[in-house]
């Protein structure tokens, strides 16, 4: 039996650990296009996959990935468009990882019955810690669902949302390292203007995130799931962490972090209805 095609259209980062996680699944016949000629180099090195400058050197695949930046999707989306009109096929499934980018904005512009699957993956899944949202509702076939859990399972954890709860996803989950990121910033900076060397201060930073990160998802699995018993089990009544705590309480963290999470969900917003066909 041949293998389905899968083809991954953008491979820089991102779109690396996607064409490595089809790679290791060993049952397709993985390429990417990518026209930076340094990274498509690197990449056809490893020989695990082939990857190339033009998607016109490519026949038509089963699934296409596109990894590209929102401002590329309608020009990659039109030469979809192109090489299913002169193919025999009527249909192709499209997976698109592009923030802002609404299904059906791509689905208008290739046309035909194409189901297109958003996703939405973040950054921890370049060290196989993501978390990806996938659209629920796009109409797409069970086997192509499964096959889009597969593909995204391997770099990480997925669950499965309503295209209307993408904007939310992306301020939660899209952006969410980045709160992290900032944190561990702030605590490095200040273990170094308190006399650590460069690097103790980064993996005090790093270390503490990351314990935190691995409790928080310990305790996630459980059936009944308390993120604040974690928080009080490390707060002693007159100690240091309820005097650090006071202090972030009386500076309404929460509020201020709520309204941060609501600017960006309004932001993905205004960038999906920025977007034309």
């Amino acid at each position: 039996m041949d293998k389905k095609k899968i083809t991954v259209i953008g491979c820089g980062k991102m779109g690396t650990v996607i064409l490595k996680s089809i790679s290791r699944l060993g049952c397709y016949e993985v390429s990417g296009v990518e026209k930076d000629d340094k990274r498509r180099e690197k990449l056809n090195a490893s020989g695990d996959f082939k990857v190339y400058a033009e998607l016109s050197q490519l026949g038509l695949a089963y699934l296409y990935i596109l990894a590209v930046k929102p401002q590329d999707i309608p020009g990659v989306a039109r030469q979809l468009k192109n090489k299913l009109e002169k193919s025999k096929e009527k249909k192709i499934v499209v997976i698109s990882i592009a923030a802002g980018v609404k299904a059906e904005i791509i689905k208008n512009i290739i046309g035909g019955n194409c189901p297109v699957i958003r996703v939405m993956p973040n950054t921890p899944a370049l060290v196989s810690a993501g978390l990806t949202a996938i659209q629920k509702d796009a109409g797409a076939a069970r086997e192509d669902y499964e096959l889009t859990k597969k593909i995204f399972s391997g770099m990480g954890d997925v669950i499965f949302i309503n295209g209307d709860k993408f904007d939310e996803v992306t301020a939660l989950s899209g952006s969410g390292p980045a709160y992290f990121f900032y944190m561990a910033e702030i605590m490095k900076e200040y273990a170094e203007d308190k006399g650590f060397s460069d690097r103790d201060a980064a993996l005090i930073a790093a270390k503490t995130i990351e314990g935190a990160g691995r409790l928080i998802y310990k305790e996630y699995r459980k059936p009944n799931k308390s993120f604040s018993e974690l928080r009080r089990d490390v707060t002693s009544s007159g100690g240091t962490t309820e005097a650090a705590l006071n202090n972030i309480y009386k500076e309404d963290f929460k509020g201020i972090f709520k309204r941060a999470l609501v600017a960006a969900a309004r932001r993905s917003k205004e960038i999906s209805k920025g977007e034309k066909i």
